[in-house]
């Protein structure tokens, strides 16, 4: 991604105390997470689906997706955050509130090293705590969280059912 530019907007989510954040044209749009029909024998990643406007649309858990520790705290998601990638939709769960944030380029530095191999793919960058009220967050590609092996594998299976 191009973060040169002089200003970039990014949803920021909650991911189990981790902020999140995706570029805005990532995004179709944000709700509050309605109860999720679980899936039987489904990977834990997969939190269940959900039916918006009349397309069903699986709502997947970020933090295991990308090897982040903690829970939210009553276990359920709070909002979901659905991604547009073309004709795929998924929803990511967030823990707490969603909001918009502006940031300018030289804000957004580089992903260390040593994330865990499913975030490696996925984070793009970190970002700067200065002045949100908000600790680092991590940047993500929503494009590539659907391209990883895992989800691929589910999109294919449900496309044969």
């Amino acid at each position: 991604m191009d973060w040169t530019a002089t200003a970039n907007t990014l949803v920021r989510f909650d991911v189990r105390g981790v902020d999140c954040h995706l570029p805005v044209g990532q995004v179709r749009e944000v709700l509050l997470a309605p109860p999720l029909t679980r899936v039987f024998r489904a990977p834990p990643f997969l939190r269940g689906v959900v039916n918006i406007r009349g397309e069903v649309i699986p709502v997947l858990d970020p933090a295991l997706l990308l090897g982040l520790e903690g829970r939210c705290r009553d276990g359920e998601p709070r909002m979901l955050v659905v991604l547009d990638a073309g004709e795929v939709l998924a929803a990511l769960a967030s823990c707490g509130d969603v909001g918009v944030r502006q940031v300018r380029g030289d804000q957004i530095g580089s992903p260390p090293v040593d994330l865990a191999i499913g975030a490696a793919e996925c984070v793009v960058g970190i970002l700067s705590p200065e002045g949100e009220g908000h600790g680092p967050g991590l940047v993500l590609d929503g494009r590539r969280i659907l391209a990883l092996p895992a989800v691929a594998a589910l999109r294919a299976g449900a496309a044969q059912a």
